[in-house]
This record gives C-alpha cells, sequence and structure tokens, in this order.
C-alpha cells in the first residue's frame, strides 16, 4: 500500500505542488483515521496516541491473581473488557502504522532537495509542519514575482502589433495570479479599468462602450470574457 500510494502521489519538487500534494497526503491520512495527528495547521503537535494496556484480574477485583481468582461473573466482564482492549490494540497498531507508511509517502516522494529540511523531524507532523512552513514561504515570494509581473504588463504601450500577444499575457497572468491571491488582481473592475486603459489608443470605440458598460451601467463581465470579445472585434 505503501508504495502504491508514493507512485500514485507523484513527486513534490516545487512549491507549486504542494497544495495538491498535501491534499493527497490528507486523504491518505483520512483513511487511516490520522489527519487529526498529523495535520500541519495545528500550531502544536497532538500527543500520540499510548497503547493500550491489557486489563488484568486485578483491575476487576483489587486482591485477584489470575483469573481462577474471579468469580464467574467477574471473568466475564474481564473478558468484555479484553474484547474492548483487543479493539483499541488493533486500532492502535493499525494507526501506528499508518503513520509509519505517511513518514515513507514523504520521503518517497518528496525532492531530494528538501529532505535536508526533515533532518531531526521525526513525526508526521513534524515532518508535514517544517514543509509546510518552507512552502508558504516559498509562496510569498511566488506572489511578489507574480505582483511585479502583472504591474509590467500595464506599464507596456500596446500597439497594433503587439496587442494580441499582449492580451494572451494578460490573460495568462490573470489567471494564475487570480488563483494565487495576487491582491491586484482580485477586484475585476480595477483590472477591467487598467485593460481599457492600455487598449484605449488602438480601440477607442470599443473601449469607450465598455467604460459605459461596466462603470456607469454598473455591468458584471468577467475579465476573460471581455478579452475575448474584444479579440473578436479584430479592432486592432
Amino acid at each position: 500500500m505503501e508504495n502504491m500510494s508514493a507512485v500514485a502521489l507523484g513527486r513534490l519538487t516545487s512549491y507549486e505542488q504542494w497544495k495538491p500534494w498535501l491534499s493527497q497526503i490528507k486523504v491518505i491520512a483520512l483513511e487511516a483515521d490520522i489527519w487529526q495527528q498529523i495535520n500541519p495547521e495545528l500550531l502544536v503537535e497532538p500527543e500520540r496516541p499510548l497503547p493500550p494496556l491489557k486489563p488484568m484480574p486485578s483491575e476487576i477485583r483489587q486482591d485477584a491473581q489470575s483469573t481462577s481468582d474471579l468469580t464467574n461473573q467477574e471473568v466475564a466482564r474481564l473478558r468484555d473488557l479484553r474484547g474492548i482492549y483487543q479493539q483499541e490494540r488493533s486500532e492502535y497498531e493499525s494507526q501506528s502504522k499508518a503513520r509509519r507508511m505517511i513518514i515513507g509517502i514523504i520521503v518517497a516522494t518528496i525532492d531530494p532537495k528538501y529532505k535536508s529540511y526533515l533532518l531531526g523531524q521525526l513525526t508526521p507532523y513534524q515532518q508535514l509542519r517544517t514543509l509546510s512552513e518552507l512552502f508558504q514561504a516559498s509562496d510569498r515570494t511566488h506572489i511578489q514575482m507574480l505582483r511585479r509581473k502583472w504591474r509590467s504588463l500595464f506599464e507596456f504601450r500596446v500597439t497594433h502589433d503587439t496587442a494580441e500577444k499582449w492580451l494572451l499575457d494578460v490573460h495568462q497572468q490573470y489567471i494564475e495570479g487570480n488563483a494565487a491571491g495576487v491582491p491586484e488582481i482580485q477586484h475585476q473592475e480595477s483590472v477591467i479599468f487598467d485593460i481599457l486603459h492600455c487598449l484605449k489608443h488602438i480601440a477607442p470605440g470599443f473601449c469607450d462602450i465598455w467604460y459605459h458598460e461596466v462603470f456607469n451601467k454598473s455591468r458584471k463581465i468577467e475579465v476573460p470574457r471581455l478579452i475575448r470579445i474584444f479579440q473578436g472585434q479584430r479592432e486592432f
């Protein structure tokens, strides 16, 4: 199961893969009922479950040394307690095996360049928490890079010859930046205003119409749809 899970999971080689990778780890952990033991979003590592103790005759009656010291009724009680113990023991062993499996999957699927970060991290929670902190920092760096790329698009003077390529870049950066949570891309009307402003000198009629539709008539339109409409007009 460990090898099959690792193969299905794929390799974690960059921060873009962190969330999908962790989601698959979560699915495996939920199936094994250990997610709340390894969830890296928890600020403090949960205490690891302790192995259950096998009930002894002295728990039924303090002076009992063996089952021969118990009455039939007391033996029945001991048998019931040991039945519960067997269930708890089976669950404990299953979860212990699952935690070892998760460690094996983590080690098998992360890029070797990240393995040094896991030195001294002995539990799945510790390993996932370390990776989470690492990739959250990478995610912030990625967002800053996307913000710079987005701003640079609107510092570019669009011409009839470059408009088509520029629109493709805007569309691609919009999709990627929106998914990453880039602040400048979250407000549709601001993005539309910037796009129309950059295109106005090559397509004044189109831009005047959509300024009026969006900002005077409060018409709602998604950025990708506006780009497709503009491309269809072929004014450039």
